[in-house]
């Protein structure tokens, strides 16, 4: 027995270097401390939250202590669907659960258009887009598409304007009776009359249609001797 033990010395003396009094302990006898984790068993990490709902920005952090709490909140565009606590707590490093969640902002009912309508196809909630479009003989003042965003609809109210005729067809040998003028909204006529010696042929009259043209084509103003012969052919 008293061999054995002196054997074992005498093996752990030679897996000893002994240099200048200090010892060094071969690399497969040394013990390595593991890596310092980020955060003790009691700290909690930045949470992992349902969809857009966010951390108050007071509440930011990487880490948080045990026992400290963090406020929620809903992200931009979006409102409490649920009306619980907003905080949650850090306990041995686990958060508490919550039921807070958030929903998106509606715009509310836009505004009726006269003589014309929002086309919604989206819903009025944030993010949806809306087209506008106007009756026939009425065209839009504005985009014509509004945007549902955080802070409620994108632009302003739209107008429908009703077409106006604007160009103002000419006549060979003869003119308007009045005017003509720039424009003419929708209903309103022009007369015409010919130069003298001419015969007028066709419609005297046209009307500023739905649709900001003239109708029916005006009229044509003929001599006397070539209006004759017209009338003779189609007679």
């Amino acid at each position: 027995m008293l061999c054995n033990t002196f054997l074992l010395l005498l093996f752990l003396l030679k897996a000893v270097n002994i240099r200048g009094g200090t010892t060094a302990v071969p690399e497969l006898l040394a013990t390595q401390n593991p890596p310092e984790s980020t955060t003790t068993s009691a700290q909690c990490q930045r949470p992992t939250l349902p969809a857009n709902v966010i951390l108050k920005a007071d509440s930011y952090k990487e880490i948080y202590e045990k026992d400290s709490t963090a406020k929620l909140d809903c992200a931009l565009g979006y409102t409490r669907a649920t009306f619980v606590s907003r905080t949650i707590k850090c306990l041995g490093g686990i958060w508490t659960e919550t039921e807070f969640r958030c929903k998106k902002k509606s715009c509310g009912a836009l505004k009726d258009i006269p003589n014309g309508r929002y086309l919604i196809t989206e819903g009025i909630e944030f993010g949806a887009v809306v087209k506008a479009e106007c009756d026939l003989g009425y065209e839009l003042y504005g985009s014509d598409t509004r945007v549902c965003s955080h802070n409620g609809w994108s632009g302003r109210d739209l107008e429908c304007e009703a077409l106006k005729c604007t160009e103002v067809p000419t006549i060979a040998n003869g003119k308007p009776e009045e005017g003509p003028y720039s424009q003419y909204e929708h209903g309103q006529s022009i007369s015409y009359r010919c130069n003298k010696d001419f015969d007028m042929f066709g419609d005297s009259t046209i009307t500023c249609s739905k649709d900001g043209k003239f109708q029916p084509a005006p009229p044509e103003c003929l001599s006397e001797l070539l209006n004759h012969y017209i009338y003779i052919i189609y007679k």
